[in-house]
């Protein structure tokens, strides 16, 4: 069991750190925490970050079914997402949409993200399903925090979207 958190924490190591550096760079977490290393091209402090949330599961004797779930059940969370943005689309950005080779009829569009909105949650459930109801309160409270965290960096006017990754962050992502 620990060879295969060892070899699935080691491969996560290789792109975990990715959008969390892009995040220091946009300004939503400090850009000191995204500090490249000069020397190795790594980010020691978003690694050591990830090195500590990994050995949770190994301290406490977590299953990795369970892990699997949690994890599974927030990426369904991320998910809602790009979905919603779809809802706001054809809106958003006529011009664009009206181009676009892969458009379809703007209420068809929205069936389609309703029903993918259900989707998500009803495989969250069955993700969830089972599971103490601590740590599913536990989660709920990380979402929550997460996104009024969002929500108040965000207008603070201090987020500046890039288009493209600065160079550096370029240079780790290969």
């Amino acid at each position: 069991m620990l060879a295969a958190l060892a070899t699935t924490l080691n491969a996560t190591f290789s792109w975990v750190t990715k959008g969390l550096l892009i995040a220091c760079q946009d300004g939503w977490l400090p850009k000191s925490f995204g500090v490249v290393s000069e020397k190795y091209g790594t980010p020691h402090k978003i690694l050591t970050f990830f090195y500590i949330l990994g050995m949770i599961p190994i301290v406490t004797g977590l299953s990795l079914e369970f892990i699997s779930s949690l994890g599974n059940t927030a990426i369904q969370v991320a998910n809602i997402l790009p979905l919603v943005a779809a809802w706001y689309l054809p809106k958003k950005y006529p011009e664009a949409y009206s181009k676009s080779k892969f458009k379809i009829n703007r209420n068809l569009l929205k069936v389609i993200v309703v029903i993918g909105v259900i989707l998500q949650f009803v495989q969250g459930y069955f993700l969830m399903e089972g599971m103490p109801i601590t740590i599913i309160i536990t989660a709920v409270l990380y979402m929550v925090v997460a996104f009024a965290f969002a929500t108040i960096k965000y207008k603070s006017g201090k987020i500046k979207f890039e288009k493209h990754a600065k160079p550096e962050i370029l240079e780790v992502m290969r």
